[in-house]
């Protein structure tokens, strides 16, 4: 974060207590659930990949497809429905987080260009456990062998919440869309090979696409991830030291 956006988030701290937040952008209408979201798009957030994004999307014709993998509250998802008049298919799994992303859809009149799916997906279909801090809408924990730790049960600050795991490849998203789809944008945090691996039917399919996958550097399946996409004839680009573009 930027010297300019902790200064902007100070100031902002200091005048308003209450949360969420309507702020009226010159970019859309957004409901923001933390003052770091807003001053993460009034400064630029990510330059690098916005760049990268803003390149691959300059010859983009009206009606082509971008699908967003965990889209969060609104990060490219809307962003883009508006910058390029991409049409959208998103997919948000914590279900507080979706809430709001429906709601900022709306605020900016792009839930005619923004389809929502309210899953997980990976490479098996089955039903997901996960812990959601009550205090922030982004922050939630897999639960393994349906255990939670016992200290954050005692606080009483966790929610226990069941989603839908389901593989891409499954979904009934018309032929249409697929074949217009341009760009995937995909931040999975460390379950990037799964997610691929759900959608290899139409990873094989697509043409003329750019995938950005962030793929963090330390990450244990970083290899196996790139190795995979090189398998199916995608080209690899590094934009950063966490990000990957695969093209085809």
């Amino acid at each position: 974060m930027s010297l300019k956006s902790r200064k902007l988030e100070n100031l902002a701290e200091n005048i308003v207590c209450k949360k969420p937040y309507i702020l009226w952008t010159s970019f859309w209408n957004y409901l923001a659930t933390s003052l770091f979201h807003y001053c993460c798009i009034i400064d630029n957030y990510e330059p690098t990949i916005n760049n990268v994004i803003k390149k691959v999307s300059k010859n983009v014709k009206d009606g082509s497809y971008l699908i967003n993998i965990w889209s969060n509250v609104w990060r490219y998802a809307i962003w883009l429905a508006v910058e390029y008049w991409y049409d959208v298919i998103a997919f948000e799994p914590n279900p507080k987080t979706f809430h709001n992303l429906q709601i900022n859809t709306l605020l900016s009149d792009m839930d005619g260009k923004v389809e929502l799916f309210n899953i997980w997906l990976w490479d098996e279909n089955w039903e997901l456990s996960f812990d959601t801090w009550n205090n922030c809408d982004w922050m939630a924990h897999i639960i393994e062998d349906n255990n939670i730790n016992s200290y954050w049960k005692s606080m009483q600050e966790w929610t226990i919440i069941k989603i839908p795991v389901n593989k891409f490849d499954d979904l009934w998203i018309e032929r249409d869309k697929i074949e217009r789809t341009r760009l995937i944008i995909m931040d999975v945090e460390w379950f990037e090979y799964h997610a691929l691996k759900g959608m290899e039917k139409l990873l094989k399919e697509f043409k003329d696409i750019n995938i950005i996958v962030e793929i963090r550097e330390w990450h244990k399946d970083k290899e196996k991830t790139i190795d995979y996409m090189k398998s199916l004839w995608y080209k690899v680009k590094a934009i950063d030291k966490d990000n990957r573009l695969f093209s085809k």
